[in-house]
């Protein structure tokens, strides 16, 4: 099935750097945001109401920094390192209108501050190593995301162990993936986080292949480490579990020796699903929705799971200090009933499929 889009065609993947557009000039604000279009004293604050399109015009203390074409960092001003503070719903409801947020010149957290702050946004995700992974490429690892290895586009516990695995979508997905940032990779030495925004995509697609892609499900394997081991189905559009706006949900096929990801369909034929897949590898990286986005020492980021995908450029094996803390949170405040929604047929996965050639979990 040959998808047509207004996507410009790009010949090969390559990384494009965001550019990054100046801040507003700020003025002393209370002690929350303030913003355009939302009531200063919060009355009328509706997390799926203008605030999720409203212009933030200050933060009390920090510099804001929309970038392109997707993103915001928020700098603290001062040399003063102190813990994050920037109020949680307030962090999420940014994190839903520009897909990230950076606090930047903030305090670098440890292992149990990370917890705690992950905590007032969700609750977190514990795999048998506890919440945090710490993200350092080995030149021995158990799976490609130890590796200096590009990663390839993906969300968050697409492939989840047994132990984490639900029926429903929405009850085993993270809400939102927190990565604190120890030790950034040099410039040119790779390491980046590349993302795509699948709603800007999906906002350039017309409604007949939105309902196309929504009707057509992949699905995926991988063998397990700390996740995988077990086949999971997901149609190519599915509803956000919060706002319920389309999300893309879709993983390349990859063929790394450390780790291979396999993509089938029982809806395609084998021509319709390589036609389908080379039309994913042109739209996944238009720059209309695509960014890499360079890390410095002590960022912390906050991610929508759901609107974003997320890879990695590969990390020079000169360069191996890079060194990452990720936390996943499944925000509970917003598991919205879904009982009488036109959307619950795309909550969940088609299907999954246990693998009974799975390696042993470490």
């Amino acid at each position: 099935m040959s998808e047509t889009s207004e996507a410009a065609s790009l010949g090969t993947k390559r990384a494009h750097s965001p550019s990054a557009s100046s801040s507003e000039e700020l003025c002393p604000p209370q002690k929350v945001a303030k913003t355009e279009g939302v009531s200063e004293n919060g009355a009328q604050f509706n997390p799926f109401g203008s605030m999720m399109h409203c212009k933030i015009r200050e933060i009390e203390n920090c510099e804001l920094q929309e970038l392109s074409p997707l993103g915001l960092i928020l700098t603290r001003k001062g040399t003063a390192r102190n813990e994050p503070d920037v109020p949680p719903l307030l962090l999420k409801l940014l994190t839903y209108q520009y897909g990230f947020v950076v606090l930047r010149n903030f305090k670098t957290l440890n292992d149990d501050e990370l917890v705690k702050f992950a905590s007032t946004v969700g609750e977190p995700v514990i795999w048998t190593h506890g919440p945090i992974l710490h993200l350092k490429p080995s030149l021995t690892p158990q799976n490609f995301v130890m590796s200096f290895e590009a990663l390839p586009m993906h969300w968050d516990l697409m492939f989840p162990p047994v132990y984490l695995d639900s029926d429903r979508y929405e009850e085993f997905t993270a809400s939102f993936q927190i990565f604190q940032c120890v030790t950034a990779p040099k410039p040119g030495e790779g390491g980046c986080t590349t993302f795509c925004d699948g709603r800007k995509l999906l906002q350039a697609m017309d409604a007949e292949t939105i309902e196309k892609w929504r009707s057509t499900s992949l699905t995926y394997f991988t063998r397990l480490s700390y996740f995988g081991g077990k086949k999971k189905t997901y149609p190519l559009v599915m509803d956000h579990p919060s706002t319920h706006d389309p999300i893309l949900r879709y993983h390349p096929p990859w063929d790394s020796e450390i780790q291979k990801v396999s993509v089938e369909s029982d809806q395609l034929d084998e021509e319709q699903l390589r036609l389908l897949i080379e039309n994913f590898e042109k739209l996944i990286f238009d720059p209309r929705w695509f960014m890499e986005f360079q890390w410095k020492d002590g960022d912390l980021l906050i991610a929508d799971n759901h609107y974003l995908l997320h890879a990695r450029s590969p990390i020079l094996q000169e360069s191996p200090n890079r060194h990452l803390m990720r936390i996943q949170v499944i925000d509970p405040s917003f598991k919205l009933s879904r009982t009488n929604s036109s959307a619950s047929s795309s909550a969940a996965p088609v299907s999954e499929t246990a693998s009974s050639s799975a390696t042993p979990a470490h």
